[in-house]
């Protein structure tokens, strides 16, 4: 008990700047989240196919980085070993599936609505090149990352003896260390979605996609 103790109260320095900097990242979140609800909203209404796959990305991005730092902060702050590894298995299911979900999100669905808001190459470059990290992260820590999700956290295997081995090998200090991989082209991401959000709401932009929306409803329609 006592070196437990000793542990928890060495590592409050570090838990309060964790503690800190995760508010900050949180509230970008949340205030990106809120904004891309309301603009979802909006165009619902008008029926824009390309700007609601735009929000839908940025909602997805801002959602999976709010769980992202809340679940690592459960880590940090574990009170016990035992508790370190329990919130550490579910951040890793959660690294394990937002990498592979993003994969299929940012395929040519979203490259055919980069193209119909009439945006030139280096969009499409830049939203490649954010894809190909997060590809490159999901194969890199498949491995890890899979032993968990698939005896720990969704219980793929449904092998009792399996799971306590694995539940006892879990290393949150190399799931936080994962975390950190992950944050990064998820930052790259949200902030992708912010800028092409800004150019979407330009006025100009807004009148020639609702004209050419008009257009396609009519040939379709004729």
């Amino acid at each position: 008990m006592m070196p437990e103790t000793i542990s928890q109260l060495l590592l409050w320095p570090s838990r309060i700047q964790f503690s800190w900097r995760n508010r900050k990242r949180l509230a970008t979140s949340a205030a990106l989240i809120e904004v891309l609800m309301k603009r979802h909203t909006e165009v619902e209404r008008a029926d824009w196919p390309a700007y609601r796959m735009v929000y839908n990305v940025g909602l997805f991005a801002a959602l999976a980085d709010e769980d992202l730092w809340a679940c690592s902060e459960a880590v940090s702050f574990a009170r016990t070993a035992w508790h370190g590894r329990f919130h550490a298995k579910h951040l890793a299911v959660l690294m394990y599936e937002t990498p592979h979900d993003l994969s299929q999100m940012l395929g040519p669905r979203f490259d055919n609505s980069i193209v119909a808001l009439d945006l030139d190459k280096p969009w499409l470059d830049r939203s490649h090149a954010i894809l190909a990290k997060i590809e490159a992260f999901r194969e890199r820590n498949k491995t890890v990352l899979g032993e968990i999700r698939n005896n720990v956290g969704a219980h793929r295997e449904q092998r009792a003896v399996e799971q306590v081995r694995v539940f006892a090998a879990i290393d949150p200090l190399r799931m936080l260390a994962i975390a950190i991989e992950l944050a990064e082209p998820l930052s790259e991401l949200m902030v992708f979605v912010k800028n092409l959000v800004t150019y979407m709401h330009n006025p100009v932009v807004m009148l020639m996609h609702g004209a050419k929306m008009v257009d396609r409803f009519r040939t379709a329609s004729s």
